[in-house]
């Protein structure tokens, strides 16, 4: 499947929201990085309980920890992604005003 991304909104406001979207995609990293800190101190036979209760939620918890590093990941990527839109709407803003300076005829 492919397609394309159209923006009808101005270059400011989108670098915004590419800078939106990078702090959120940190946030989300560190949120999950600390789900994942949080849950191996909690997540233990103490909490649930030393009996086959506690073994079967064990049981059921053990792949949480990918769940976590898929989360920091997906953060990363925001991250990334949002930096990619910064820097594809720098190029567009630099196109921009180099087309105006030479349908102007202005020498910078």
């Amino acid at each position: 499947m492919s397609g394309y991304v159209e923006f009808t909104s101005g270059t400011g406001e989108t670098k915004s929201k590419a800078g939106e979207l990078g702090v959120q995609g940190q946030d989300f990293a560190a949120l999950a990085k600390q789900g994942k800190a949080d849950h191996e101190d909690l997540a233990n036979l103490d909490t649930f309980g030393n009996d086959k209760l506690g073994a079967r939620i064990m049981e059921q918890l053990k792949d949480v920890h990918t769940v976590f590093e898929a989360m920091e990941k997906i953060g990363g990527q925001l991250h990334t992604a949002s930096s990619q839109l910064t820097d594809g709407v720098k190029i567009q803003e630099g196109s921009e005003l180099e087309n105006f300076l030479n349908v102007n005829k202005i020498k910078p």
